[in-house]
């Protein structure tokens, strides 16, 4: 079937971008392309410009929530595809995300393996070690309660009607994971299809992010105390159990100090 992909970017014109739009194109049968940009400048409409199908939109000083909202407005096939632009999907994507739609699933979500980020591939490797350790594993992917909008198809009538709060330019893919949820619709992850994520590092905004984060966590109720505690204290053990299959200190420091700040968030969330 043919399906709109909403894509949003932003000074997106990194050397992977035109691995991700190649990627798409094989592995998608493409309706539209519909792009939100917020104001790019360098040169990422220019490359837009040689792809099939384009449709160039703008959300100018606007957050992710917003971009993403209007990006749904546009999209007029049943079924939906967003991706983000440092995203790489794998050989058939969307051939082998149909397979899990059934008359009960609002969302199929591609698995997301990181790369181009040493400290997060390898405490990512960790975990999914630990979980087969612990025997967390099937044909489906284990995952948070965050929602992954990285590649993720979506039956476009459960979210035509959605109100996405503007400050959300983190958490937008929680608050539509739980929207479809809450209609009684499945948001199915997956291990196959999956997506290469080129996430590049994370030490610049890793303060700000992580603060926000946990905020937003709080002032929405995506998260509560109790998570966020036991998060705070497992993060030792697990951090610990990293370092022993990858011995990178860049990892392990960027983990801690991530969930700190996630912690200092929420709990500034509470004192509001």
């Amino acid at each position: 079937m043919k399906i709109d992909v909403v894509l949003l970017t932003m000074n997106s014109n990194k050397p992977i971008f035109r691995r991700v739009l190649d990627s798409l194109y094989r592995n998608v049968e493409v309706n539209r392309l519909i792009v939100v940009d917020g104001g790019s400048t360098d040169g990422t409409i220019e490359v837009l410009s040689k792809y099939p199908n384009v449709e160039m939109h703008y959300d100018l000083g606007g957050t992710r929530a917003t971009a993403r909202e209007m990006g749904i407005k546009l999209v007029e096939t049943e079924w939906f595809l967003f991706l983000d632009s440092d995203v790489i999907l794998c050989k058939d994507w969307q051939k082998k995300a149909e397979r899990y739609i059934e008359d009960d699933v609002g969302a199929v979500q591609g698995y997301d393996i990181p790369i181009r980020s040493p400290e997060v591939e390898d405490y990512h490797y960790a975990i999914v070690k630990l979980r087969r350790k612990l025997k967390r594993h099937s044909s489906l992917v284990p995952c948070t309660k965050r929602g992954f909008t990285g590649d993720a198809l979506i039956r476009t009538e459960l979210v035509k009607d959605i109100k996405i709060p503007a400050p959300l330019h983190v958490f937008e893919d929680y608050f539509i994971r739980r929207w479809i949820e809450r209609k009684g619709y499945r948001w199915v992850v997956t291990k196959d299809p999956y997506c290469l994520h080129a996430m590049g590092s994370r030490w610049n905004r890793l303060k700000e992010d992580a603060f926000f984060s946990g905020y937003l966590a709080r002032k929405f109720h995506f998260y509560g105390i109790v998570d966020e505690l036991r998060a705070a204290i497992t993060i030792f053990p697990k951090v610990m159990y990293a370092l022993t299959l990858r011995p990178n200190f860049k990892m392990a420091k960027m983990q801690l100090l991530r969930q700190y700040y996630v912690l200092a968030g929420y709990l500034k969330g509470c004192l509001r």
